[in-house]
């Protein structure tokens, strides 16, 4: 009977012992669950929090570029237009001193004249600006002939009209009733140090005057661009 009840006793703590555990175990389950749920919940937040940022980051990088890129075709655009209206103003005094001569002017005058390398070695392009300064409409009608002072090798050289013509040998005419403007090129002979420019107008008839006006050279050349 005592070995009987012993093993009655033992089977019941036993069992007791089983079922605890299963109830301990089945708590800890649920706990570990709800655990991990909330930490899934809390990693989907994070996840689309940082999307979210993620994108803020990328539209104000866009923004930033966009203004950026704004900016600069703005600024490029303000120095085109200053340039432009540099240019404009140049060319509206240039015709108001065409329209508005100085009273002492009379006849055949040399507005402007200048030199500008060509890009080929000793030749050199360029412009020369007339204008006739009177109240009648005939035009004037005539030649221009060009000479240069210079040295070469220490020695004293002027190059006329035929030395310095780079396209034809023949002469440069002029007519025109207000104004004209003549370009071209000429060339300098090799060695040849140049130091003064003669511009000499000669007038058909005996209406205007010829005239002939004497430029240093530092004064009419250019830089190149």
């Amino acid at each position: 009977m005592i070995r009987v009840g012993l093993l009655a006793l033992l089977l019941i703590g036993t069992g007791v012992a089983f079922e605890y555990g299963r109830y301990q175990g089945g708590f800890d389950l649920l706990a570990t669950t709800q655990h991990s749920s909330r930490v899934k919940d809390e990693l989907g937040y994070l996840q689309a929090k940082n999307r979210e940022l993620m994108d803020q980051i990328a539209m104000m990088e866009r923004s930033s570029q966009i203004d950026r890129l704004a900016y600069e075709g703005g600024k490029q655009r303000l120095i085109e237009t200053e340039q432009g209206v540099l240019l404009l103003q140049k060319e509206l005094a240039f015709y108001r001193g065409l329209v508005a001569p100085s009273k002492k002017s009379n006849g055949l005058a040399i507005k402007d004249l200048s030199l500008r390398p060509s890009g080929e070695k000793g030749v050199l392009v360029y412009k020369l600006v007339l204008v006739q300064h009177n109240k009648n409409d005939r035009f004037a009608i005539g030649r221009v002939e060009f000479s240069v002072a210079g040295e070469v090798k220490g020695e004293s050289l002027v190059l006329t009209s035929s030395d310095l013509f780079v396209e034809t040998a023949k002469k440069i005419s002029f007519k025109y009733h207000y104004f004209q403007v003549l370009e071209g090129k000429l060339r300098l002979s090799a060695g040849f140090a140049p130091k003064r420019m003669t511009i000499s107008l000669q007038p058909k008839g005996k209406r205007l005057k010829a005239v002939s006006v004497t430029y240093d050279w530092s004064d009419i050349l250019l830089e190149g661009d």
